[in-house]
């Protein structure tokens, strides 16, 4: 494929480096999260996970729970809670299996602090809105976790509430943590948490629930701004109760004064091996016609084949002027060894190709959205976290595909997002329903954009030919003078890559390429990711 790309001098939009950050979930069901991080027998973190975390330059997590924050108790994971001990309890998740709690809100900000990025903490909801413990009382348990984290020693805090600080004093860290952000529960509208709502109030009908979230939502903020009123709360963009009371909660003055950021998830594509096309299941698939389906999520995709990010969801939060974050995001897929015939191909390479393809869509939608936490940052179960440890600490923890493609956004990356012309990319009709990642009538087999610092251009590329090598010109020379040489950095991986091998799918390589009055010409083998670097002369 041969290509020309024209960068415009024109900034279209900016790019917050908080795009790149990462979420530290301890899910239950079957992945614990941080929790193996220790070096086995020690409370000491593998000097391996340390430095791979370092190495991303994170910068926002979001801790410690998604689905399970609604049903855990964030007092079960410090110490010295008062009436209830010196040591840490178990917790119980959404499906009632038990989850340890060795690592805890402290060794999170331990983390947190050799990082030095800003944290997103999470707060159970759905006791309160469901009345399964009386309002009050569970505004007051969920919002302790706001006071323990940066309330200081001495703070007057809500009547009724115990000396956090104190607590957080006796588990050796006196000042406050200040954590930047706070979110109100998770996913409020998924069924599970929908149920909840409906069964433990008894309400129905449209007006009352919108009535009742908008009394629970704004006990809560209340709470949490009488013990921080600087830090910035997020709520769910969605409610899945219809338009009505979306309406009704979101425009409510007050919670609109109070509330920061409407958050959007997304993930694809599920199962797999649940393929249909028009509707009807599809057994004759080709691993190219696979890799077709996997570079293309997640995300929406515009008429150009681009990715997009979220598309027409989020105009709810920009009509109303609220910001948008996304604090759940991946390529997740499960069921590989179910598809027939067995592919030629593993999942894992189009995985990362897919990630960075919805980074782009982020990086596009950077007006709107400030801020983006892939989903999950450490784990030893599924195969989706950035970071994959070894539960009995014998393998170096390594990264996984798709944490990589993040990794290396936010390591090179500008702030302003250039206008671009491109000419000879071709696009493909991605026809097959694929769980819950729809077909795509367009996808460009190479997305491309420019961003830029004052001292560098960052040209970004995403092969997802199956088969192609990609040669590109570019003209850059609109942005002034440059130097006579760029760096292409490149995520290079196999496209058969053998999970069990508990490496590192991808090596970055790097390669000189002369630069003349602003313009060079790149190649891409198939399945690759790169980054072209370009300094500006002084």
């Amino acid at each position: 494929m041969k290509m020309k790309l024209v960068v415009n001098d024109k900034v279209i939009g900016k790019v917050d480096d908080r795009l790149f950050g990462q979420f530290m979930e301890k899910a239950g069901v079957g992945e614990p999260g941080p929790e193996h991080i220790f070096i086995p027998g020690t409370e000491q973190f593998q000097p391996k996970a340390v430095e791979l975390l370092k190495a991303m330059k994170i910068p926002v997590i979001r801790f410690p729970a998604g689905t399970t924050i609604d049903y855990i108790d964030w007092r079960d994971a410090v110490n010295n809670v008062p009436g209830r001990g010196k040591d840490r309890r178990n917790s119980v998740d959404h499906q009632g299996k038990e989850m340890t709690n060795k690592f805890g809100y402290d060794d999170y900000f331990k983390i947190r602090d050799e990082l030095k990025c800003e944290t997103i903490l999470v707060l159970n909801l759905l006791d309160g809105l469901s009345r399964k413990v009386p309002l009050e009382e569970a505004v007051t348990n969920a919002t302790g976790l706001v006071a323990y984290a940066n309330a200081p020693i001495g703070a007057k805090l809500p009547e009724g509430m115990p000396d956090w600080p104190s607590v957080r004093k006796a588990n050796g860290h006196p000042e406050p943590y200040k954590a930047e952000y706070i979110q109100i529960g998770n996913e409020w509208w998924i069924g599970r948490f929908t149920d909840a709502v409906k069964a433990g109030t008894g309400l129905k009908s449209q007006q009352e629930l919108a009535t009742w979230y908008i009394e629970c939502l704004k006990k809560y903020l209340e709470k949490i701004r009488a013990i921080d009123p600087s830090v910035k709360i997020i709520i769910d963009g969605k409610l899945g109760l219809g338009s009505a009371v979306e309406g009704a909660v979101f425009g409510d003055p007050y919670i609109k004064k109070n509330v920061d950021f409407l958050t959007y998830h997304t993930y694809a594509p599920g199962k797999m091996d649940d393929i249909k096309l028009d509707g009807a299941p599809y057994g004759k698939i080709t691993s190219e016609e696979l890799w077709k389906n996997w570079v293309s999520m997640p995300g929406h995709f515009s008429d150009k084949g681009e990715n997009i990010g979220f598309d027409d969801e989020i105009i709810v939060a920009t009509s109303l002027g609220y910001r948008v974050v996304s604090t759940e995001w991946n390529w997740n897929g499960w069921g590989l060894k179910n598809i027939v015939p067995k592919p030629e191909i593993t999942h894992f390479l189009a995985a990362q190709l897919g990630a960075a393809g919805f980074l782009h869509g982020l990086m596009r939608q950077g007006n709107d959205i400030d801020l983006a936490t892939q989903s999950m940052l450490i784990g030893s179960g599924w195969g989706i976290a950035s970071i994959r440890l070894d539960r009995e600490g014998k393998k170096d923890a390594c990264y996984n595909p798709q944490g990589q493609a993040t990794m290396f956004y936010s390591n090179h990356h500008g702030n302003k997002l250039h206008d671009i012309s491109i000419s000879g990319n071709q696009t493909y009709e991605q026809p097959y329903q694929n769980s819950w990642s729809p077909p795509k009538k367009k996808v460009a087999y190479a997305d491309m954009l420019v961003t830029s610092t004052p001292d560098k251009i960052f040209i970004h590329i995403i092969n997802r030919s199956f088969k192609d090598k990609l040669v590109l010109d570019i003209d850059s020379s609109a942005l002034g003078k440059l130097a006579d040489e760029a760096v292409q950095y490149s995520l290079e991986g196999e496209m058969d890559y053998d999970y069990s091998s508990f490496t590192t799918i991808s090596r970055i390589t790097e390669t000189k390429i002369p630069v003349k009055d602003g313009k060079l010409a790149v190649e891409l083998v198939r399945g690759r990711i790169s980054i072209v670097e370009i300094e500006r002369k002084k």
